[in-house]
């Protein structure tokens, strides 16, 4: 766990490393159109908003929360990544 921890401090925007963090967390992420449960979305859910005060000048804990996590807890992610975009304005956004 810490060197993966170490990894992503190296590189925070690398997903892939979000991936083996919390797989070693026991989370299992889901393949293709799965979706994870309950619980499992509040875990990972807890270990992004914990990255986010970690490393608050990157946002790919949001776009990975984007990719895993489903209805209300997917709206806030989504705000939190897409709100800095507009008010910037973005082109690919807007």
């Amino acid at each position: 766990m810490e060197k993966y921890e170490y990894l992503l401090q190296l590189n925070s925007a690398n997903l892939d490393t979000y991936k083996l963090i919390f797989r070693a967390k026991g989370i299992k992420l889901p393949q293709n159109s799965e979706r994870l449960t309950q619980a499992e979305q509040t875990l990972l859910k807890e270990g992004l908003l914990f990255y986010e005060q970690k490393l608050p000048r990157v946002n790919s804990h949001i776009r990975f929360g984007l990719r895993y996590l489903h209805d209300a807890d997917f709206s806030e992610f989504l705000c939190k990544y897409i709100r800095p975009l507009l008010i910037k304005g973005v082109p690919s956004v807007i």
